[in-house]
């Protein structure tokens, strides 16, 4: 009985906040329609703001990999610098700027007439983009290794040997980088700067003190046979008889012949 009696006024209880909340949506249908609506927007755009992000992403790894746009190498670094400095993935940003060094290493290894024209800071191109990765992504061990050897070499070419020296010195000091390639090429281009480094001296000319061999000299112009300007006025003599050369030009006749 007392069981029942219960789940009675469970019942009740149940049905009066249903009732509770059927009025509190009537009076309040207007904002509760404003919040689901304004819930719904919210949730749609959401959606289409990833779907728009990642088709955006999708568009810069291709744009990196279209050989077309290298036709314009100028104008291909200026796209990657504009996709860099988007940021729309860390690692496409990465991989833009790894792109950009790449291509201005290519032009300081193998300058060219047009490429100086077009752009004479090839260097400073490539300089600023491994600075960025350093600054931007330090933990990327293998982006930092390329960036100092980089960064080194640029400096060498510069003549800055200090600063090569300092970059090689930071891979060697990296123990992540303790293994790789980037600390092999430290360690040889560290070793030889010392040499590389030093300016180039030509031994002076030997100077002659002694007259020279007349034997072992090439006869001058000067002592060579003269040849004849004129033709001779006799041939050779055949059996003791000079022979006269016939004339170049024979006269020609005036007269007839008689008869």
């Amino acid at each position: 009985m007392k069981t029942a009696r219960r789940q009675e006024l469970r019942t009740n209880e149940l049905s009066q906040q249903i009732d509770q909340i059927g009025d509190y949506v009537k009076q309040n249908a207007a904002m509760l329609t404003i919040i689901v609506a304004a819930a719904a927007i919210l949730t749609a755009g959401g959606f289409w703001f990833v779907k728009g992000r990642q088709s955006r992403v999708m568009d810069g790894w291709a744009m990196l990999n279209d050989a077309e746009i290298l036709k314009d190498m100028r104008g291909a670094v200026e796209q990657y610098r504009t996709l860099a400095e988007e940021n729309r993935t860390s690692a496409l940003t990465l991989a833009a700027w790894l792109r950009i060094g790449e291509l201005a290493m290519s032009k300081v290894a193998n300058p060219d007439v047009a490429a100086a024209a077009a752009d004479p800071n090839w260097s400073e191109t490539a300089a600023n983009a491994y600075t960025r990765i350093l600054e931007d992504f330090p933990n990327d061990v293998s982006a930092v290794g390329l960036a100092r050897i980089s960064l080194g070499v640029l400096a060498e070419n510069k003549k800055d040997f200090d600063n090569a020296r300092k970059s090689y010195q930071a891979i060697l000091d990296d123990s992540r980088l303790a293994d790789s390639p980037y600390a092999v090429q430290a360690k040889y281009r560290l070793d030889g700067l010392a040499r590389w480094s030093q300016p180039v001296v030509f031994a002076p000319a030997p100077i002659v003190t002694t007259a020279p061999d007349p034997l072992m000299t090439p006869p001058s112009v000067m002592t060579l046979p003269l040849l004849p300007t004129t033709a001779p006025t006799s041939g050779p003599a055949v059996g003791g008889v000079p022979i006269t050369p016939l004339p170049s030009n024979p006269p020609v006749a005036t007269t007839q012949p008689a008869g």
